[in-house]
């Protein structure tokens, strides 16, 4: 129901002026939205917005005030019943959920004022980056990890090699491999996302150590393994460029794979330009993955030098805040540079020619020792963790031109769908 229908349709209106690229584009999207309602979905839309004021309340009052309001005080000075205020007026005008109120730190007045401005995932996932796929079916590629790897091979993309892919009680393994290779591992799902079922086995001389104290032999590892409900790939553990050492706590505990998010995006001329990128690193020595939804830290990477501005999580925690260091290892964040940028960089754009069918795509990219290498591609990417991380809305950017752009290309003469994708949300 909250995914839906809230926020209704009719909230937020436009939430740009006249003529303006984010107005552009989601009134493309509305239009799309509105198109693909049935009948009965059409009525619950109009049950649903005089509710909405009704959910934004119940969200506040029970969950994101009493979180975050004395955080928020504190910082700005504005008091819950502004916030609340505040929170109220953002859902009407601009279609925001409280907890994107915080996310954003609208209670900054700076960054309220542009408010309006932000991407939000009711428009971008479940909305924009449908309507801008070449085909309306799933990319398998993008969908399954071990295609993932194979097509990065066929193409000669640098990319995280699989080990074997397992599933229904057999392994299908990949290069010269027979077996488990005595080696740090890590396994993740052919079909995961945000980290979900990813595990980690050290191998510590004579068996491999997991979670939980289990340590298991190649032959027990590999039965565990193809025991699974659903297919998994094996994959070496990657490790970061020495500079990368102190975010990715490599030298604390087990150490996590830290990655670079870059989203590109086809440019006037349909070749792929990057557009903005931040890095993933993980805040706690025994973090599997550095997933910035799982409670991970993120930093905006400058597009021209590489240099990271500060980092944060997503903002939702009680404790969330801002560190120019680590605040584990107190490795410096703030003004580092990431090693082979411009090589990262150019590795998402050579994968988007190679690999992409849609306008936008993100990338999930390590550095190592030796350069960067692709981990995975997302067709619905993120753009939380950018404005977030970059304290900053994404409705004034060259990635919004660009969107904006390629929805008046697909869908002549007007922003309107006459013949809208039979799934939004499909991936």
């Amino acid at each position: 129901m909250l995914i839906q229908h809230f926020p209704p349709l009719a909230a937020g209106g436009s939430g740009a002026a006249p003529g303006a690229a984010l107005g552009e584009l989601r009134r493309a999207v509305q239009a799309a939205k509105r198109d693909a309602l049935t009948r009965p979905q059409r009525l619950a839309q109009l049950a649903a917005l005089p509710l909405w004021p009704l959910v934004v309340l119940v969200s506040s009052l029970a969950w994101q005030l009493p979180r975050h309001g004395a955080r928020a005080w504190r910082q700005s000075g504005r008091n819950p019943l502004l916030q609340l205020a505040d929170q109220l007026r953002l859902a009407l005008t601009a279609g925001m959920w409280p907890h994107q109120y915080y996310m954003f730190e609208l209670f900054r007045p700076e960054l309220r004022a542009q408010a309006r401005s932000y991407l939000l995932r009711q428009e971008t996932k479940r909305g924009v980056y449908s309507m801008l796929k070449d085909r309306p079916r799933k990319n398998p590629v993008f969908a399954r990890k071990d295609l993932f790897a194979d097509a990065c091979a066929a193409a000669g993309l640098p990319h995280g090699a699989l080990i074997a892919r397992l599933g229904n009680g057999a392994a299908d393994w990949r290069g010269e491999h027979q077996a488990l290779p005595p080696r740090d591992l890590f396994v993740k799902p052919v079909r995961g996302r945000g980290g979900r079922g990813a595990e980690r086995w050290r191998w510590d001389g004579a068996a491999f150590a997991g979670a939980g104290k289990v340590r298991l032999t190649a032959a027990g590892l590999l039965a565990r393994l193809c025991a699974r409900r659903e297919a998994s790939v094996v994959m070496p553990c990657l490790v970061n460029h020495p500079v990368l050492s102190g975010l990715a706590l490599t030298g604390l505990g087990s150490g996590t794979l830290a990655t670079l998010r870059i989203v590109t995006c086809r440019d006037e001329q349909d070749a792929p330009e990057a557009m903005a990128a931040a890095l993933r690193f993980p805040r706690r020595p025994d973090a599997v993955v550095d997933n910035f939804h799982a409670g991970g830290l993120a930093a905006i990477v400058d597009l021209a030098t590489g240099a990271l501005g500060a980092a944060t999580d997503l903002g939702l925690a009680r404790d969330s805040a801002w560190h120019d260091r680590h605040p584990v290892s107190d490795a410096p964040i703030a003004g580092a540079l990431v090693p082979f940028w411009r090589e990262a960089k150019h590795l998402a754009e050579r994968a988007h020619t190679a690999l992409g069918d849609r306008v936008v795509i993100g990338w999930d990219v390590a550095v190592l020792a030796d350069g960067p290498v692709l981990i995975e591609a997302n067709g619905f990417p993120d753009l939380d963790i950018l404005q977030r991380c970059g304290r900053a809305p994404l409705g004034p950017s060259r990635l919004c031109d660009l969107m904006a752009l390629h929805l008046r290309r697909a869908y002549p003469p007007r922003l309107s769908v006459v013949a809208p994708p039979p799934r939004l949300a499909s991936r």
